[in-house]
C-alpha cells in the first residue's frame, strides 16, 4: 500500500499556508497528514503555533495531524531524523529518492519544483506565489470561506462597510532574532508614508504585532483604527486585509496572502521590491503578476 505523504507545518500562519496549499500540489494519492513542529526550541519561533484549525476542518484530505509530544514517539521522531539526515550532502541525495524532500526558501537554486515521484515526507516553507496559483481551486473551498465568515462578522465590529486601506506592518520577531544569518529586515516608517501619500485614503486600517512598535507611524498617517496581536487573531489580520481596497504589505508571508487574496477581489495591492536587506530571497517567488513593487527603504540594522 502506498505511503500517504507527511508535510511539516511551521512558522507563523502565512508560513503555514504556504505550506498547507504546497501538501495539496503533491497529491498524487488521496490524503496526505501533517507533522506540526512546534514547539521548536528556545527561539522567537516560540511565539507562533498551529493555527490552521479553521480549514483543516474543511479539507477532506488531511488524514491525520501529528502534534510533536514532549517524549519521542515513532511518530514524531521519524521526521526529526530525517532532518538532520538531510544536512549529510550524500544521505540527501539519497533521501530524496527514497521520497524525501527540503526546500531552502532562501535558495535562488532550489526551486522548490512541485515533485512528480512519490512523497513519504516534505519540510520547507514554499513560499511561491506560482504554487498558490496552482491551487487556487482548493484556496477557493477552504481558505476563502473562512475568510469572508469572518470579515463579516468584523465587518459589524468594526464598521468595515465602507472601502478601506490596510497598512500591515512586520517588525515583532524580526527585530528580536540576532542571529546574523537569519535577519530580515524591517521596512522604515518612510515607506509607508510616501505609499499613503501616493495613494491617499479617507479610512486606513494599520495593523502591527505591537502598537508601540507603530508610534510614529499611528503620529504620522493618523489612521481610523490601529490593530495588534492584543486585538486581533492572526486570522481576524489576514481577513482584513483580504477585504482591503488598498493593500500596502510589508516582507512577511501573512503580507503576501493578504495581498494575494485582496487582489482576488480587485484591491490594488503593494509589496516590497525586496523581500530582505541582504537580498537572499528572490522576489520573483512572492511579486505575483498584477501586484505593485515597492522600492523598500529599511531600517537601520542593529548592531549584532
Amino acid at each position: 500500500m502506498r505511503r500517504v505523504p507527511i508535510v511539516a507545518i511551521q512558522g507563523g500562519l502565512g508560513n503555514q499556508l504556504f505550506q498547507w496549499f504546497y501538501a495539496h500540489g503533491i497529491l498524487d494519492a488521496p490524503s496526505f497528514k501533517i507533522y506540526t513542529k512546534y514547539p521548536q526550541g528556545p527561539s522567537v519561533n516560540l511565539m507562533r503555533e498551529f493555527g490552521l484549525s479553521p480549514i483543516v476542518e474543511r479539507c477532506s484530505h488531511c488524514e491525520q495531524i501529528f502534534h510533536e509530544p514532549i517524549r519521542p514517539t515513532i511518530a514524531n521522531l521519524f521526521p526529526q531524523i530525517l532532518d538532520r539526515v538531510w544536512t549529510i550532502d550524500i544521505l540527501s541525495r539519497v533521501l530524496k529518492k527514497l521520497g524525501y524532500f527540503e526546500g531552502d526558501t532562501q535558495s535562488r537554486a532550489n526551486k522548490n519544483r512541485f515533485l512528480k515521484k512519490r512523497i513519504v515526507y516534505v519540510n520547507g516553507y514554499f513560499q511561491k506565489w506560482n504554487h498558490a496559483k496552482q491551487q487556487q481551486n482548493w484556496i477557493d473551498v477552504e481558505l476563502l470561506p473562512v475568510l469572508k465568515s469572518l470579515h463579516s462578522e468584523l465587518s459589524k465590529k468594526l464598521d468595515l462597510s465602507e472601502p478601506y486601506t490596510v497598512i500591515h506592518v512586520r517588525r515583532g520577531d524580526y527585530r528580536l532574532d540576532k542571529n546574523p544569518l537569519a535577519w530580515m529586515g524591517c521596512l522604515a516608517d518612510e515607506y509607508f508614508i510616501e505609499l499613503a501619500k501616493e495613494h491617499p485614503s479617507n479610512r486606513i486600517i494599520l495593523l502591527a504585532e505591537h502598537k508601540d512598535e507603530v508610534e510614529d507611524l499611528v503620529f504620522a498617517l493618523k489612521p481610523s483604527l490601529v490593530l495588534d496581536s492584543s486585538s486581533t487573531t492572526p486570522w481576524e489580520t489576514l481577513a482584513i486585509m483580504s477585504g482591503a481596497m488598498t493593500f500596502f504589505g510589508s516582507n512577511s508571508s501573512l503580507s503576501w496572502w493578504g495581498a494575494w487574496m485582496a487582489s482576488h477581489s480587485g484591491a490594488s495591492t503593494f509589496l516590497p521590491s525586496q523581500w530582505d536587506m541582504k537580498r537572499k530571497f528572490d522576489p520573483e517567488d512572492f511579486l505575483f503578476p498584477g501586484c505593485n513593487a515597492r522600492t523598500p527603504t529599511w531600517e537601520s540594522m542593529p548592531n549584532i
